[in-house]
């Protein structure tokens, strides 16, 4: 990541649960406990996308600044950039799939495709899904076979295989979380718009905070833009941009030993009165106190 808040919050790669350059790492509970304990149980930022399915065991997965108890036939997502804090007893049991963004871009409508997940949008609560009886039989039993593919001798079309089951289970995963969410089938057009508004503002919210500047960078006005969140969100552009600059100021009130006041200067607040008040307008607590709660 090139932000700035990458060099105080540790980073997590792929490379940490593997040796070679494969960009799939699937492991069980069991041994990302085991052997990776020390890293999942402090927090990180993440830069891959993770699957978690729970099939029974104890515990809580902090994801930002929201946590969740671990429940059987549970599915959890986290996405490139969040920061995550796994606790599990010993005896948990299930699977965790971790790839990278390059590993399922194989083709040029990938990368759109990945981006405009619901399961991936890290505001888009919950992140914790309960499956159905079926559902969860039917992942338990995509995962087992991803699997015996990662561990095969015979490597012909191995990758392919592993591709396919993985774009099976997210793709089973998206249809519960739409479920769940009670959203509807959206344009494609406009989905396409918010899944690009949604990636400017990934690369730029440190600094840039206006409404325009999106539109602008979209081509289309910001009256167009605030339709389409509305729409499809529920919510103007302006609460969006703010929800995901607040959701990075309480990552590092959390995550971080900074000052307050470096941490709003680093955001685009060079004013502290501007930054507390814009903090307290969400969450009804000055930036100290919230860091004071969760210490």
């Amino acid at each position: 990541m090139s932000n700035e808040n990458s060099k105080f919050i540790p980073e997590i790669q792929i490379s940490h649960f593997i040796e070679n350059n494969f960009s799939l790492v699937i492991l069980s509970l069991e041994e990302l406990y085991g052997r990776y304990y020390s890293i999942i149980s402090n927090p990180h930022r993440i830069t891959y996308y993770q699957l978690l399915l729970v099939c029974q065991g104890k515990g809580t997965v902090c994801i930002d600044s929201s946590n969740f108890n671990l429940e059987s036939k549970s599915l959890i997502a986290v996405s490139n950039g969040q920061v995550l804090r796994l606790q599990i007893d010993e005896n948990s049991k299930g699977y965790a799939v971790f790839f990278s963004e390059e590993y399922i871009n194989k083709y040029p409508e990938d990368v759109q495709w990945l981006h405009s997940l619901k399961i991936f949008d890290p505001m888009s609560y919950p992140s914790l899904i309960n499956l159905p009886e079926e559902e969860y039989r039917l992942m338990t039993g995509i995962i087992r076979q991803m699997e015996i593919e990662f561990n095969m001798v015979n490597e012909f079309a191995r990758e392919e295989c592993l591709l396919n089951l993985l774009k099976t289970i997210i793709i089973m995963s998206e249809r519960e979380k739409r479920i769940e969410s009670y959203n509807c089938r959206l344009e494609d057009y406009e989905s396409s718009y918010l899944t690009e508004f949604k990636k400017k503002l990934e690369e730029n919210y440190y600094t840039k905070k206006m409404v325009r500047d999106y539109a602008e960078s979209l081509n289309i006005t910001t009256k167009k833009l605030n339709q389409i969140t509305n729409r499809l969100c529920k919510k103007s552009a302006k609460h969006i941009i703010e929800e995901r600059v607040l959701m990075e100021i309480k990552r590092l009130l959390i995550y971080t030993d900074w000052p307050v006041k470096q941490i709003g200067h680093l955001l685009g607040f060079n004013d502290s009165t501007n930054f507390n008040r814009f903090f307290k307008k969400f969450t009804k607590v000055t930036p100290i106190d919230f860091r004071s709660t969760y210490r």
